[in-house]
């Protein structure tokens, strides 16, 4: 539930995140980490959206996991 929560006010998401937003991005990146099964995205597509531009900000590829 907290996800489709996330995803009906993801469109009002700044595209400047603030500290709340980062914790959802990492968040969203601990889920695809630690339960690539759960395929959170394929019912929530405006999540997804922004999930998808806060991975391109410089801040967060300069901050990503490496897993190899």
């Amino acid at each position: 539930s907290t996800l489709d929560r996330l995803d009906a006010e993801a469109a009002a998401f700044s595209p400047f995140p603030d500290l709340g937003q980062i914790a959802v991005g990492s968040a969203l990146a601990y889920l695809d980490l630690r339960f690539p099964d759960l395929d959170w995205r394929r019912q929530r597509s405006d999540l997804a959206a922004w999930h998808r531009r806060f991975e391109d900000l410089p801040s967060a590829r300069a901050t990503r996991l490496a897993l190899d």
